[in-house]
């Protein structure tokens, strides 16, 4: 892991009720939001369990509970998967 994704882990706290908000982080890192949202990208790639809501960004405190946002997030997936086919196959130029 490299020394800025080492910065970011240790700023997050663990558990849901400890989450920060991306303006938070972005303030204590001296990050923009489009590098933080970047950096928090690559420290998930490294293995970083790093879970997200509308609220802020925190650890995952057991594997239960990454599960469960991993499942969220497949969700979101498949859901903006079907969005885009459905307007793949339209006949709104036509």
């Amino acid at each position: 892991m490299d020394a800025e994704c080492t910065r970011l882990v240790n700023l997050l706290g663990t558990g849901e009720k400890a989450r920060q908000t991306r303006e938070n982080l972005s303030i204590q890192l001296g990050l923009s939001d489009r590098k933080l949202r970047k950096m928090i990208e690559e420290c998930q790639l490294e293995g970083v369990p790093i879970c997200n809501t509308s609220n802020g960004y925190y650890k995952a405190e057991s594997l239960e509970k990454l599960y469960h946002y991993i499942r969220r997030e497949r969700k979101r997936a498949d859901a903006i998967d079907k969005k885009c086919d459905a307007m793949l196959f339209t006949e709104w130029f036509d």
